[in-house]
């Protein structure tokens, strides 16, 4: 199975950890709430002419902030799928990257 990694709608190249990906499922048995998280992603390198480099996007995202958008202060849609390139996709997790605790790097 292949990953396939999808910031804002958009399919973006795989982050540059991605072999790091853990999923962590937590159930509280005397509780209704569960909890997923995942690691941090290192969204690419922030080439500008590559249309679906991570860094790029979610760094639109957040530039956006000074312009009227939302910026930082919301997440940024995240959804990573398991394609077994035969018909069948898994969708493994489907929430928002966190983009207060981003770290942007020149």
């Amino acid at each position: 199975m292949i990953q396939r990694y999808y910031l804002n709608g958009v399919e973006i190249n795989e982050p540059n950890n991605y072999g790091e990906l853990e999923v962590e499922l937590n159930f509280d048995k005397d509780g209704n709430k569960e909890a997923v998280s995942i690691n941090n992603f290192d969204f690419g390198v922030g080439d500008g002419f590559v249309a679906n480099d991570g860094a790029v996007l979610s760094n639109t995202h957040i530039d956006n902030g000074l312009a009227g958008g939302v910026g930082v202060g919301e997440g940024i849609p995240f959804k990573i799928d398991l394609d077994n390139q035969l018909g069948s996709v898994i969708n493994l997790f489907d929430g928002y990257a966190d983009t207060w605790k981003a770290q942007v790097a020149c």
